[in-house]
């Protein structure tokens, strides 16, 4: 709750500020909107309190007063208001009302041999802006209109009490319409990252069964910085690739999609995995930042030979169920894409047999193993073996309910399966 403010009984009794507060609060309560609050807070303040200016300041997350919006001829750069901030800065630290009724009295307000002030600052009176007993800043007045009961325009105790009850409605119309502010930024944020989860599905090549490859990705949060990718040239190979990039968020995202389009429209003309890990790499190299690479394999498949050439750049070992129910593993035999300028990628070959070949992204080997005595690999295995007779994709589903049950948050998970024959 706001902090309460004691009022003397006669301005309790006052029904004309009786009757202007209600205006006030009315007036809070139909604005949510930071902007406007601000707007309509200075305002009526200006106008209840018979100030020639008034400004609002506010702490920014760097906890630093920052003027949020002015009313009346004021200029916030000017020298005399600058020794102001004096007064804003005491008022927000300690959480209390200051009223400088003269500044001609004040050794504060004198400024330095040289500098010369456009606006003739006769009193200030400065009150904090709390909300839940936290102070987030303070309206600051200037000045009050000369009238012939105050010709010199001074303000007096009595506007202490009235400014302090204002900024107690102030602050809460402040603090709801920041509260939509960061509900409104939120929902636009999440319909962002919804739109760019699309974005990335459809890079992605959906299931189909008349193809020897299936994959699954599941990102941790909304981004993922894992991909997979396979595509039947008109020869009838197939060339596919996994990677995973370094690091999370959006920019691990931007060259996930950077290096999946790259290797998809470089597929398309060039059979040799390593020299397109080559290209991506050269390109990517380029572009990198902030010590983004990517670990990845790239990969051809020729269903009528059964022959499989890999290129293993940085990237856990790709794992081969041969039909006898032996293993074996293809281990990276190059660095990360994306870290070397000019670099040579090494490719093996080996016939899949009627077998399976398994890549995958740390999600599923971390995931599968942390809190177990299990080695990665040994754990992989086992998992492989225990639903190899089990079509593609439903082990693929598989795969993702091993991990969950685990019961342990997992990275972003990606498998890619290439199987020598139907499934």
């Amino acid at each position: 709750m706001s902090q309460a403010v004691q009022l003397p009984v006669d301005l309790l009794n006052d029904s004309t500020l009786l009757n202007n507060l209600e205006d006030l609060i009315q007036a809070f309560a139909c604005s949510l909107d930071l902007d406007e609050a601000l707007k309509i807070s200075l305002a009526k303040i200006l106008e209840y309190s018979r100030a020639e200016a008034a400004s609002v300041f506010l702490l920014n997350s760097n906890q630093e007063l920052v003027c949020q919006g002015c009313a009346g001829e004021v200029d916030i750069q000017d020298p005399m208001l600058k020794v102001g901030m004096k007064v804003l800065n005491e008022v927000v630290q300690q959480s209390k009302t200051v009223l400088v009724k003269d500044t001609r009295e004040s050794a504060d307000f004198q400024l330095a041999p040289g500098q010369q002030s456009g606006i003739s600052t006769r009193s200030i009176l400065c009150a904090p802006l709390i909300i839940q007993n936290e102070t987030i800043g303070a309206i600051e007045l200037i000045n009050k209109v000369p009238s012939s009961a105050n010709p010199e325009g001074l303000f007096d105790v009595s506007d202490s009490h009235m400014l302090n009850l204002l900024c107690a409605s102030a602050a809460l119309a402040i603090h709801n319409a920041t509260m939509v502010a960061e509900v409104v930024e939120s929902e636009i944020m999440k319909q962002e990252l919804t739109i760019a989860r699309t974005i990335q599905e459809s890079f992605l090549p959906a299931f189909d069964e008349r193809h020897h490859i299936a994959g699954l990705n599941i990102p941790a949060k909304n981004m993922s910085g894992d991909f997979f990718d396979y595509q039947r040239l008109p020869n009838g190979r197939y060339l596919f690739n996994i990677g995973d990039v370094s690091g999370k968020g959006v920019d691990a995202a931007l060259l996930m999609a950077k290096g999946s389009s790259l290797f998809h429209f470089l597929a398309k003309t060039i059979d040799s995995p390593a020299e397109i890990l080559g290209l991506v790499n050269r390109e990517l190299y380029e572009m990198t930042t902030r010590g983004l690479y990517i670990t990845m394999i790239a990969g051809s498949y020729d269903p009528a030979t059964g022959q499989v050439t890999l290129a293993n750049a940085g990237h856990p070992p790709a794992i081969h169920h041969r039909r006898d129910g032996g293993f074996a593993l293809y281990e990276s035999l190059s660095p990360p894409v994306g870290i070397l300028e000019e670099q040579q990628f090494e490719e093996e070959s080996f016939d899949l047999a009627d077998g399976s070949l398994y890549l995958y992204t740390d999600g599923l080997s971390e995931g599968l193993t942390r809190g177990t005595d299990l080695d990665e690999l040994t754990g992989l295995q086992s998992l492989i073996a225990k639903y190899s007779k089990v079509p593609r994709r439903q082990r693929l589903d598989k795969f993702v309910e091993e991990v969950a049950n685990t019961g342990v948050r997992f990275d972003d998970l990606t498998v890619l399966i290439v199987e020598d024959g139907e499934g």
